[in-house]
């Protein structure tokens, strides 16, 4: 079965990957959680993402799902856990005109393609530990494997953030929300302080629980 996989560098978001665990044991999903580096920055923290998944990648068989450990799973992520012949399904597919394809919620499969698009990640998040790793995504992608790779796109209500509206997505139907940590690093983007749009609740407390 598909393993949810999550990296966590400091206590706060180790707190954080404990609640997304749950969440997975919850709907009998299974769940592992990588220990990084705190490394100073929030951007640097993010940075080593990919070498973090690279070297996942290369010790798991089959596809595997990556999310940050700042999500929480609302829904049976039914989509992320269906067999596809894909080489990976991420959010825009890797085809938008952002500077960005978001890695918060990744589906991976156990291909060459897959493998090697995940170490060229990796690699040029060596060369560039003061650049986002979502940057760095879609520059590895943009440049190589857009006619390579088949690259599914990920729904919306896979990643919903708390504080962005996503067209055609109500807060009935969100599957996954992102960004639930407010980071306290200094170079945190913005979003960090931003009021949240949708109702927060975890699915594996009660009704009283959540009062």
């Amino acid at each position: 079965m598909t393993t949810i996989f999550t990296f966590y560098n400091n206590e706060a978001y180790r707190a954080d990957a404990e609640r997304l665990g749950r969440c997975c044991a919850h709907f009998g999903v299974p769940f592992e959680a990588v220990e990084g580096k705190e490394l100073g920055s929030w951007v640097r923290n993010c940075n080593q993402k990919p070498r973090l998944l690279a070297t996942v990648r290369k010790r798991v068989r089959g596809p595997i799902v990556w999310l940050d450990s700042d999500c929480v799973i609302h829904r049976p992520p039914a989509t992320l856990l269906e067999p596809r012949s894909a080489d990976a399904m991420l959010w825009c597919g890797a085809i938008t005109q952002k500077h960005y394809v978001s890695s918060q919620v990744m589906w991976w499969n156990d291909t060459p393609a897959a493998h090697a698009i995940i170490d060229e990640w990796a690699a040029l998040s060596l060369h560039h530990r003061d650049t986002l790793a979502d940057w760095l995504l879609k520059r590895v992608i943009d440049t190589g494997w857009l006619d390579r790779a088949a690259i599914d796109t990920l729904p919306g209500h896979y990643i919903k953030p708390y504080w962005k509206p996503v067209e055609g997505v109500c807060s009935a139907a969100i599957v996954i929300s992102s960004n639930e940590r407010r980071c306290t690093h200094v170079d945190a983007t913005p979003r960090q302080d931003r009021v949240r749009l949708d109702p927060f609740y975890l699915p594996f407390e009660t009704a009283a629980d959540q009062r």
